[in-house]
């Protein structure tokens, strides 16, 4: 079974990739409203395991997605190298799929986001 951890503040962008993902069947998901709830999250590693896989917004509150990637490449946590990010925003910028590429990040989805968009990139 992946581990997906979704964050997004959008609920209803979170309302659809929840039930994209459970049309996966073998997905069990997780959801963070912005980058410093994820990082929250990921650093209780030891109450839960790490995700298998991140979606990852890049416009919200608090902590956005490229401060979240920079936040995160400072952790020190066991398994943290296997933790594929997956770029899901609605922002189809050049510039924010670049700056995402320059950054390791290989998959870069475009909202409106669908099972099938999803699959892809969890499955991979």
């Amino acid at each position: 079974m992946k581990r997906v951890l979704l964050v997004d503040d959008d609920p209803t962008c979170n309302f659809i990739c929840t039930k994209c993902l459970e049309t996966l069947g073998t997905v069990q998901s997780s959801v963070a409203l912005n980058g410093k709830q994820a990082l929250d999250f990921l650093l209780d590693y030891k109450r839960h395991p790490l995700p298998d896989v991140i979606l990852l917004d890049l416009n919200m509150p608090v902590m956005g997605g490229f401060e979240f990637l920079n936040a995160f490449r400072e952790l020190r946590i066991p398994g943290q190298a296997k933790v594929q990010i997956v770029i899901l925003s609605s922002s189809d910028d050049a510039v924010d799929i670049r700056k995402a590429g320059e950054m390791g990040i290989h998959h870069y989805i475009t909202k409106p986001v669908s099972a099938d968009k999803l699959g892809k990139v969890i499955q991979a």
